[in-house]
C-alpha cells in the first residue's frame, strides 16, 4: 500500500499513546515542538475513547489492583 512520512508520523503518534507513552516523552522521540500540533494534528482518537476512559477511571476508583 501506499504510504507517505506523514501517514507514518500519524500512525507513530497514536500508537506511542496508546501504548502509555507520556505526552513529552513521545514529543521529543517524534521531534514534535508544539503539542498542540502533536495532539490536534497526528494523534486519532480511538472509536471508542469514552468507554476506554471510563474503564480506566472505573479500576483507579473501585480495584484495589491498580
Amino acid at each position: 500500500p501506499y504510504t507517505t512520512l506523514f501517514r507514518s508520523r500519524h500512525t507513530y503518534a497514536t500508537s506511542v499513546i496508546e501504548m502509555g507513552m507520556d505526552v513529552p516523552t513521545a514529543m521529543a522521540a517524534g521531534g514534535w515542538k508544539s503539542s498542540a500540533v502533536f495532539l490536534g494534528t497526528y494523534v486519532a482518537p480511538r472509536r471508542n475513547a469514552g468507554r476506554m476512559v471510563a474503564d480506566r477511571m472505573n479500576q483507579y476508583q473501585f480495584d484495589t489492583k491498580v
